[in-house]
C-alpha cells in the first residue's frame, strides 16, 4: 500500500498492473480502514466496561454472488495508529490518571502541637499499608511501635499557607501518614479510610525542640559598626532574668551592673540618663519597673530586641550612651490565642486573635504581689514594700496590600514604700514613691513598591512623678516632687534602593514636651548632682537642711526637631560597605511665663564602614559619629537649675572585628573610645554648669554559641575605664558608676532525659565607687551630725559575684501546653555589697547594705 500511495502520481499502467488488479487493492485497502477503525478504542481490565446488549435476531441476507478470483495482493504494513501500546494500569489513552470506583475523599490540616499554630510546607507522604503483629522479641512492658510494611507507592503533597491538605483520589484501605519539615518534628500516623466516608483529621505535631530561635530579617538599609539583635525566644529562659526578655540585655557586653540589680543602664561608661530606650522608635521613660524585676513591656509583646552601644546610626539621637530599639510583634491572625504566667514576682494574663479579615488586636495586663514574698527573703533593715502593674494593646489593620497600620498602646504604673528604722535619725528613711506613664502611638507602612517605603508615626503620651519623704524624710530632711509631662512625637521616614549598591534614607524625628512641676527641696542638689552623674567637687560634703527650702512651681515647653539622611555604598561585590550619615538637632527652650526663651542647634556627622576582609571569618568594623544631648527638664528648671546650660556632647569612635568559623559559632569585639565635653555638673552657685568633661577607653568581647546538639550560650567581658572632671582645672579622677572588669557567661542545656533544659549564669564585676565618710561635726541647729566626706569615688565596695540556675519543663498537649520554670537568684548566697551606711556619733560606725540574698522564683505558664 505504501508503495501505491508513494507512486500513485505515475499512474496504474507505468507500475505494471491492470485496472482489475488496481480496482481489488483499492476495494482491499477500504475494507483494512474500516475495520481499523470499528476496533480503535478498546477496554483495559482495570477499566469499567459497560455491560453487552443484545439485539434482535437479523434475516438472514441473500447469498452474495460468486466473487471473481482474486490476484495476488501486497502485504499490509500496519499503520502508526494499530502500533501504539496500551497505557499502563490506572491511566486513560489520554494520559490522565483514573479514579478508583470507589474512591475515598481524604482531608487534613497539620498544627504545631500545644499551640496550635498551623505550620506550612509540610511534606505529608500517604503510602498504602499493610500492618503487622507485634514483634516478639520487644521488651514487656514498654510501648512498642506499630510494625507494618508498604503495599503500593506512596503519594506526596505538601501543606498550604494554612496547614492544610487534601487528596481526592485514595482507595479504601489503611495508609501510613507520615508529616516531615525543618519546624517538626518526624510525625507518623496510621489512618484508615472507610467507603463512602469522607476523612479528615487534624494533627498536632511537635515543634523541633529549638528554643532558641534565629531571628532572620532582610539585610537593613543602615548598618551599626556595632549592635545586637536578639530574639524573644533566645531571651526569656536566661537564668536570672526572671522570664523578662528585655531584662536580658543587662548581660551582654559593653553593660555595667546597676546598683541593686535595679533598672539604671550604664552602657560603655556613660550616666544611665545618657541611654534612650524606644519601643518602636517610641522613647520609654522607664524600661524597668522598681528594682529591675521586670520590664515595663511585657514580654509577650516583645518581637525581638536591638542593642547598639555606641556609634549608632543618624535616625537616632539625644543620648550620649547607648541606644536600646524594642521591636513588638503584630497580633497573630489565625486565630484566638491566650496565655497565662503565674510566679512568686507577678502574673500577667494576654489574649490576641482576628476581630474581622483584617483586622488582628492583642491585649494583655500584669499585676504585681512581690510584696507579700520580698520580706521572706530580706532580712536586712532596709525594707521596701513596691507594686507595679502594666497593660498594653495591639492592634493591627491591612487596607491594603500596599498599606498597615498598626496601634500600639501601652502603660506602666509603680508604687514604692521603703523604709529603714535606725536608733540615729540621721540615717532614718521614709519615701512614698508613685509614677506613671502611658504612651500611644499609630504607625502607618505604605509600600510605593518593593524599593520604596515610607513609614509614618505619630505619638503621644503622659508622665507623672510623685516622691514624698513623709515626716521622717531622709535623714530627718523632706523632699516633694510632683512632676506632669505631656510628650507629643512624630517619626517618618522614606526609604529608597537606588540601585543594588546605593541605598538612602531619609526622614524626620520630632519631639515635643510640656513639663509642670511643684517642688520643695533643700537648695543643694541632692546625691550625684546633673544628668551626667557628677557633683562639682567645690559643693561636695555641703550640708542639707531644711534651712530656705526653695519652694517653686513651673512649666517649661522643649521642641526638639531633627531631620537625618543615611546613605549607603556596598561596592567590591558587597565586601566594602561605606555609609556616610548626617543628623541636625534643633532644640527650642522656653519657660511658660516667657522668661527663658531660645534655641540650639547640633550638628552631627556620622560614618559607618565595614570590610570584609575573608568572607565569613574576618569582618572588620568602624565608625565615629557626634552625639549630643539636653539637661533634664528639672536642670533647666529655673528655680532649681540653670535655664541657660547648653547641650552636652560626645564624639565616639569604635573600631572591631566580626568572625563567623561556623554556623552556630559567633566571635566578635570592639574597641571603644568616648570624648565627652559640656557635661553638667552640679554648681553651688549656678545650680548647674557645662564644665564637665569625661573620657571613657575600653573594649569588650563576645564569644556566643548559637544552638548546637541541645547547648547554648554565650561569654561576655568587658574591659574600661571611664574618668571625669568638674572643670578644666581640676585633676581626672575615676567616674562613680565605673566598673572596670565586667564578666558574664551564660549557658543553657536540654538534657536528653525528661525533656529538662537546666541554664546558668555567673557573673562577676569590679565593686562599685563610693565616697567615703572621714568623720562628721555637730550642727547645734539641727542637733545633728554632718559628715565630713573624702575625696569624690576615691574608694570600692567588694567585687560582686553571683551564680544563677534555672530549670524548665513544658508538655505539650493537642490543644495547649503547660510549662513550670525554676529562677533561683544568687544560688550560693552571696552578700554583695550594695552600699556603706555611716552611723553613730561623729560617723565612726559603718556597714555595708547588701542586696537581694538568695531568691528562688517558681512560676508557671500555661499558652492555648
Amino acid at each position: 500500500m505504501q508503495q501505491i500511495l508513494k507512486h500513485q502520481s505515475r499512474g496504474p499502467r507505468r507500475m505494471g498492473m491492470s485496472h482489475r488488479q488496481t480496482s481489488w487493492i483499492w476495494l482491499w485497502s477500504w475494507l483494512c480502514f474500516v475495520s481499523a477503525g470499528s476496533t480503535a478504542k478498546k477496554a483495559y481490565a482495570d477499566e469499567p466496561v459497560a455491560p453487552s446488549v443484545t439485539s434482535a435476531p437479523v434475516a438472514p441476507s441473500e447469498p452474495a454472488a460468486p466473487s471473481a478470483p482474486s490476484e495476488p495482493v501486497a502485504p499490509s504494513v500496519p499503520s502508526e495508529d494499530a502500533s501504539e501500546e496500551p497505557p499502563p494500569s490506572g491511566y486513560s489513552s489520554d494520559g490522565g490518571k483514573l479514579r478508583p470506583k470507589d474512591a475515598v475523599p481524604f482531608a487534613g490540616v497539620v498544627r504545631e502541637k500545644g499551640s496550635r499554630d498551623p505550620i506550612a510546607n509540610v511534606r505529608v507522604t500517604i503510602t498504602p499499608w499493610k500492618e503487622l503483629p507485634p514483634d516478639p522479641n520487644a521488651k514487656p512492658g514498654k510501648k512498642a511501635k506499630p510494625r507494618g510494611e508498604a503495599t503500593g507507592d506512596p503519594v506526596e503533597i505538601s501543606t498550604d499557607a494554612e496547614g492544610n491538605f487534601s487528596i481526592e483520589d485514595l482507595p479504601p484501605g489503611t495508609y501510613q501518614v507520615i508529616l516531615r519539615s525543618s519546624q517538626i518534628q518526624r510525625t507518623e500516623s496510621i489512618e484508615t479510610l472507610a467507603p463512602g466516608k469522607k476523612t479528615t483529621i487534624t494533627y498536632y505535631a511537635p515543634k523541633k525542640q529549638n528554643q532558641f530561635e534565629v531571628v532572620v530579617r532582610a539585610e537593613p538599609l543602615k548598618k551599626e559598626v556595632s549592635e545586637q539583635v536578639l530574639s524573644v525566644q533566645e531571651l526569656k529562659r536566661i537564668p536570672g532574668t526572671q522570664n523578662d526578655a528585655i531584662k536580658a540585655v543587662q548581660n551582654l557586653p559593653g553593660v555595667a551592673r546597676a546598683p541593686f540589680g535595679g533598672g539604671l543602664l550604664v552602657v560603655w561608661g556613660s550616666a544611665p540618663a545618657d541611654t534612650r530606650v524606644y519601643a518602636d522608635g517610641v522613647q520609654l521613660p522607664r524600661i524597668f519597673h522598681f528594682a529591675g524585676f521586670r520590664s515595663t513591656i511585657n514580654s509577650e509583646f516583645v518581637e525581638e530586641l536591638s542593642f547598639k552601644p555606641g556609634a549608632y546610626g543618624a535616625d537616632f539621637g539625644r543620648g550620649l550612651g547607648g541606644m536600646i530599639d524594642v521591636t513588638t510583634r503584630s497580633p497573630k491572625s489565625d486565630r484566638i490565642h491566650g496565655s497565662v504566667t503565674l510566679d512568686l514576682i507577678d502574673g500577667s494574663v494576654t489574649l490576641e486573635g482576628p476581630v474581622t479579615k483584617n483586622l488582628y488586636v492583642a491585649g494583655g495586663v500584669r499585676v504585681s504581689w512581690i510584696s507579700v514574698f520580698l520580706p521572706l527573703f530580706n532580712r536586712s533593715q532596709f525594707q521596701v514594700s513596691p507594686f507595679y502593674w502594666d497593660y498594653q494593646l495591639s492592634l493591627r489593620y491591612r487596607p491594603t496590600k500596599a498599606d498597615d497600620i498598626d496601634v500600639f498602646v501601652f502603660g506602666s504604673t509603680d508604687n514604692l514604700e521603703a523604709r529603714v528604722s535606725d536608733p540615729d535619725p540621721a540615717i532614718n528613711i521614709s519615701l512614698d514613691s508613685r509614677q506613671y506613664f502611658s504612651r500611644a502611638r499609630i504607625r502607618w507602612t505604605h509600600r510605593f513598591s518593593s524599593a520604596t517605603q515610607l513609614i509614618v508615626m505619630p505619638s503621644i503620651g503622659g508622665d507623672v512623678t510623685r516622691f514624698d519623704t513623709g515626716d521622717g524624710g531622709v535623714g530627718t530632711v523632706q523632699f516633694k516632687l510632683e512632676g506632669l509631662t505631656l510628650g507629643y512625637n512624630l517619626r517618618a521616614e522614606l526609604r529608597h534602593r537606588v540601585a543594588p549598591w546605593f541605598n538612602i534614607l531619609g526622614g524626620v524625628d520630632f519631639e515635643g514636651s510640656r513639663s509642670s512641676f511643684e517642688v520643695v527641696v533643700p537648695p543643694v542638689p541632692p546625691g550625684g548632682g546633673g544628668s551626667s552623674g557628677e557633683t562639682n567637687s567645690q559643693a561636695s560634703g555641703s550640708a542639707i537642711t531644711q534651712l530656705g527650702s526653695v519652694r517653686d512651681s513651673s512649666v517649661l515647653h522643649i521642641i526638639r526637631t531633627a531631620p537625618y539622611a543615611i546613605a549607603r555604598f556596598d561596592l567590591l561585590d558587597r565586601r566594602l560597605t561605606i555609609s556616610p550619615q548626617l543628623r541636625l538637632e534643633t532644640a527650642y527652650i522656653r519657660s511658660y511665663d516667657g522668661d527663658v526663651s531660645r534655641t540650639v542647634f547640633s550638628p552631627e556627622p556620622r560614618l559607618v564602614i565595614s570590610g570584609q576582609i575573608v568572607p565569613k571569618y574576618l569582618m572588620l568594623k568602624f565608625g565615629v559619629g557626634s552625639y549630643s544631648q539636653l539637661g533634664q527638664p528639672q536642670e533647666l528648671n529655673r528655680a532649681f537649675g540653670n535655664p541657660n546650660l547648653d547641650p552636652q556632647r560626645g564624639t565616639t569612635y569604635v573600631a572591631g572585628f566580626e568572625s563567623e568559623p561556623t554556623s552556630t559559632l559567633l566571635i566578635q569585639g570592639q574597641f571603644f573610645y568616648k570624648d565627652l565635653r559640656s557635661l553638667i555638673v552640679a554648681d553651688p552657685v549656678l545650680k548647674y554648669t557645662n564644665s564637665g568633661l569625661g573620657r571613657v577607653i575600653g573594649g569588650d568581647f563576645l564569644l556566643r554559641q548559637k544552638l548546637w546538639k541541645g547547648l547554648f550560650g554565650w561569654l561576655a567581658y568587658t574591659i574600661s575605664q571611664s574618668e571625669r572632671r568638674s572643670s578644666p582645672q581640676d585633676s581626672w579622677r575615676l567616674f562613680r558608676y565605673d566598673q572596670t572588669h565586667i564578666l558574664t557567661a551564660v549557658a543553657s542545656y536540654k538534657l536528653p532525659w525528661w525533656g529538662i533544659e537546666v541554664g546558668v549564669r555567673f557573673r562577676y564585676v569590679t565593686g562599685g565607687l563610693y565616697t567615703p565618710t572621714l568623720g562628721a561635726i555637730r550642727d547645734t541647729l539641727t542637733q545633728t551630725w554632718i559628715a565630713t566626706q573624702g575625696s569624690p569615688y576615691s574608694d570600692r565596695l567588694p567585687d560582686f559575684h553571683q551564680l544563677d540556675l534555672r530549670f524548665d519543663k513544658t508538655w505539650e498537649f493537642n490543644r495547649w501546653k503547660l510549662g513550670l520554670y525554676l529562677d533561683i537568684q544568687n544560688l550560693y548566697n552571696r552578700q554583695n555589697a550594695e552600699q556603706i551606711a555611716y552611723g553613730g556619733r561623729q560617723n565612726y560606725q559603718s556597714s555595708l547594705v547588701t542586696g537581694i540574698p538568695f531568691f528562688p522564683n517558681f512560676g508557671l505558664r500555661a499558652d492555648f
